[in-house]
């Protein structure tokens, strides 16, 4: 079985504005997950971004997380990922913190 070559998408971003973690390729994937943990007491909302050609990306219909100023972690869980690529982003809101995006997928 073969597993995620990009763990980590994002280290210590300063979530002082709007953020997009690194692109994980999961083209040859079918199952996976990002989990993002966040210190500090930043508002604003994380969503996760699809892509079948890394150029256009969407959001990923029910992906959006509302930050309420707490640190905090959510972890989402992709099942047969139809799509090619997925990243992370930071719509700021208010306030401060620091944002940290692991990643793992599996397939064949």
């Amino acid at each position: 079985m073969r597993v995620n070559e990009y763990p980590i998408l994002l280290v210590n971003g300063s979530m002082t504005g709007n953020l997009t973690s690194a692109t994980m390729p999961v083209t040859q994937g079918y199952i996976g997950a990002v989990q993002a943990v966040w210190t500090g007491t930043p508002t604003g909302t994380l969503q996760l971004a699809i892509s079948n050609d890394g150029v256009i990306w969407s959001v990923y219909s029910g992906s959006q997380v509302t930050l309420s100023g707490a640190a905090g972690n959510f972890l989402w869980n992709l099942i047969s990922c139809g799509f090619n690529y997925v990243q992370l982003q930071y719509v700021f809101g208010s306030s401060s913190g620091t944002l940290n995006v692991s990643s793992s997928y599996k397939g064949v």
